[in-house]
């Protein structure tokens, strides 16, 4: 079995009070709408890896649903690079699920997909993740991975918005 770059499981099921030294918080909270519709699919779209895929990532092995402890590897082509994400599931519940790195990810860290329903009955997406650069190799990337992990949030959002939207599921 692979093996996990951060010890922190768990840090991102809600907003940490406190970052561990050296990690850098990001959160973004996008509204879907409203009404247990919304939720649903929504929901369905976290737990299937649709937030990942629709962002246009590759997830292997495929699965139905996001399972606790599974491995995964999350690839997104660029040009003829391919960047490769080893990652373990490392919690699940009701509003979805958290992964944490594995050795060979670019960053050391977890990363959370949440689905939220406040009590107005709107529907909330969160991406919170809670990283740093996995080794030294990467500290050096650090301003790109900062902009890479921003411009995949604010993607994250719109695709989870669309597929609220979409009319077949």
């Amino acid at each position: 079995m692979p093996d996990s770059n951060f010890g922190f499981a768990g840090i991102t099921r809600s907003t940490p009070r406190a970052v561990p030294a050296g990690y850098h918080l990001v959160e973004r909270r996008t509204l879907l709408g409203s009404g247990h519709r919304v939720y649903d699919r929504a929901l369905r779209t976290v737990s299937r890896w649709g937030t990942k895929t629709r962002a246009g990532f590759r997830v292997r092995p495929s699965v139905d649903r996001v399972r606790d402890g599974s491995y995964f590897l999350v690839t997104i082509g660029l040009g003829p690079f391919a960047i490769r994400e080893p990652v373990q599931v490392s919690w699940v519940d009701v509003a979805g699920f958290g992964y944490g790195t594995l050795d060979g990810h670019p960053l050391s860290g977890e990363e959370a997909f949440l689905v939220e329903q406040d009590d107005a009955d709107l529907v909330w997406f969160v991406n919170r993740s809670v990283s740093r650069p996995a080794s030294r190799g990467w500290v050096v990337l650090t301003p790109v991975l900062w902009l890479a992990q921003q411009f995949f949030v604010r993607r994250y959002g719109r695709v989870m918005r669309r597929a609220v939207l979409d009319r077949r599921r």
